[in-house]
């Protein structure tokens, strides 16, 4: 016994070769996309949390110069009303906590290592603090004669960044999961409407033909494709009736001229 193949079905191969194509290079298109504005949202949190850095740099410069340590204070804390910072410490050049605001407090060594490398100027690195994933910005603190005398460093956990990317890729693919069944559900009603029930309605045309109904012919509707092939099965069943009636025609002729001869044989007989 023969199986029919999975493409044998016509919905089947425009889903298969039409549909989920095109769904494939809309996904690698999306993938892309996702990338680039995860990149985006990266950065943009990395200029966050730089710029709530920059914006306590000058009043915790001018309070460690005056040993204001209330105004030191004051200014160390507001970051946390500013944006979700994890933490926001100060060194000084030595390395000692001055301040510190956080769940978490950078080694003395890691401390240590930044100051070596504040020297180039700010910068900033994903680390981790005591277990805790963190992305750190670095700003050096200069008192005034212009040399630097501290370190500040305000970081934000790792997972607020990666949080946000998962929940922007969740949203992405399951708008495009859902838009990728909408589509197929669009097609196949498509297909349905358009093609099915036409070839549905030729079949049956064919189906009663074949059982002897030769006055039966197909309606010629649906696609150009599908009514060429209607208009094509009413020609030729036009053409075979057409030619059966011609060999009725030419066998009564023939009937009637034997008939004639027979007369005429009859009478010659006859005398």
């Amino acid at each position: 016994m023969r199986f029919p193949s999975i493409f044998s079905n016509l919905r089947l191969v425009l889903i298969m070769q039409v549909a989920l194509p095109v769904l494939l290079v809309l996904a690698m298109i999306l993938a892309i996309g996702l990338s680039m504005v995860g990149q985006f949202i990266e950065e943009r949190m990395q200029r966050d949390l730089q710029q709530v850095a920059r914006t306590i740099h000058l009043p915790v410069s001018q309070a460690l110069e005056r040993q204001d340590l209330d105004q030191l204070q004051n200014s160390m804390a507001s970051v946390f009303g500013i944006t979700e910072v994890y933490g926001a410490y100060l060194f000084d050049a030595n390395g000692k906590r001055l301040s510190s605001f956080g769940v978490v407090n950078p080694t003395k060594e890691q401390a240590t290592d930044a100051l070596e490398q504040i020297a180039e100027g700010e910068f900033a690195q994903y680390e981790r603090i005591r277990g805790r994933n963190v992305y750190s910005f670095f700003m050096p603190i200069f008192d005034a004669t212009g040399q630097p005398n501290g370190l500040l460093q305000v970081t934000r956990r790792r997972s607020d960044i990666d949080r946000e990317l998962t929940e922007l890729k969740y949203w992405a693919w399951g708008s495009f999961g859902l838009v990728s069944l909408i589509i197929l559900g669009v097609i196949t009603y498509s297909h349905q409407r358009a093609i099915e029930t036409p070839l549905q309605k030729l079949v049956e045309s064919m189906r009663r033909v074949s059982q002897g109904d030769r006055e039966h012919r197909a309606a010629e509707q649906g696609p150009i494709e599908i009514s060429q092939l209607a208009k094509g099965l009413n020609g030729m069943l036009n053409a075979i009736e057409a030619a059966e009636k011609s060999e009725a025609q030419q066998r009564s002729a023939r009937e009637q001229m034997a008939e004639r001869l027979r007369q005429t044989e009859t009478m010659a007989a006859l005398g």
